[in-house]
């Protein structure tokens, strides 16, 4: 069963564009990866230090694949260096999401 997560980061004071920059980045080369099948960013209209990113996954073995892929590996500390508080990640089974559709094949 595909398993959907929502990630919310809070950039330090100053640094919002940049963490915003580092994290469309690391969006657009995790829609490369095969067990990827939907992921987007998002900004807080109400505070513009908060990004959200939501992505669904084909399994757990592709999301440890995510966490190894070298560009995941390379842009974490430059990402992480760019928080004003503790990152939050909530994952969520998925109901009805079918396993064979990937989103990322209709984004650019």
């Amino acid at each position: 069963m595909p398993i959907g997560a929502l990630v919310t980061m809070t950039a330090k004071p100053g640094a919002a564009a940049e963490l915003l920059a580092l994290v469309q980045q690391a969006v657009r080369d995790s829609r490369t990866e095969p067990g990827n099948l939907m992921v987007l960013s998002m900004k807080d209209p109400d505070d513009d230090h908060k990004i959200r990113i939501f992505e669904i996954y084909r399994d757990q073995a592709a999301i440890e694949e995510h966490k190894a892929e070298p560009h995941t590996t390379a842009s974490a500390p430059r990402i992480h260096a760019l928080f004003g508080a503790p990152i939050e990640v909530k994952k969520f089974d998925t109901t009805d999401w079918p396993a064979d559709i990937r989103v990322n094949n209709l984004l650019p």
